[in-house]
């Protein structure tokens, strides 16, 4: 869980391969895993006696496949470059902060807030912040966090916050000569969204 396989290169699966013959009937649980840059694929299945179960990962920007080899791994809420059955799956930019060396993820990115809760065995991301900060846990290694100092809020003219929802908050007083209104109605104190 939280493992990002990043610019790895290999004869097959450059991000990690799965070829050993474990135990029949035990399953392998991939989480909260990111893949990117690795050569020539992201992901190796050449196991075929144990389950591989892939949830809230990213596997994106990888040299050829993202996924290959003959076992079939079940992925599930997972960004998949190329596309892959199952549950939940997106073949959409992840959007991270820099593709090539920062894989936390932009405001608007389609992983946040889109994986399955029930995959989730750890209590923080790969940054050892908390792992769900909202109700639901993003995909890929690190879990998206509103930075105060960079981050802008907006408000749409009609006065409704076109972002995600918030769930923590630092409460200030308005500066003079300044009114802030929402739908109507007018506020005194504000509540402006941080996490950290």
């Amino acid at each position: 869980e939280n493992v990002l396989w990043y610019n790895n290169k290999a004869e097959y699966g450059g991000g990690l391969a799965s070829i050993t013959n474990a135990v029949p009937g035990e399953a392998i649980e991939i989480v909260n895993n990111t893949f990117t840059l690795n050569s020539p694929d992201a992901f190796y299945s050449g196991n075929t006696l144990s389950q591989i179960n892939i949830c809230n990962s990213i596997l994106w920007n990888n040299d050829m496949a993202s996924i290959s080899g003959p076992a079939i791994p079940t992925v599930n809420y997972s960004i998949v470059a190329g596309g892959f059955a199952g549950t939940g799956n997106k073949d959409e930019d992840p959007l991270f902060k820099n593709p090539l060396s920062d894989f936390h993820l932009l405001p608007a990115s389609p992983a946040r807030n889109m994986g399955d809760n029930t995959c989730v065995t750890d209590t923080v991301d790969l940054d050892g912040l908390p792992r769900i900060i909202q109700s639901i846990v993003d995909m890929g290694v690190y879990e998206y966090i509103l930075n105060c100092l960079s981050d802008t809020i907006y408000v749409s003219e009609d006065g409704t916050i076109p972002a995600y929802p918030i769930d923590s908050f630092l409460y200030d007083t308005l500066p003079d000569k300044l009114k802030l209104v929402i739908n109507s109605i007018p506020f005194e104190n504000f509540e402006l969204a941080c996490d950290y």
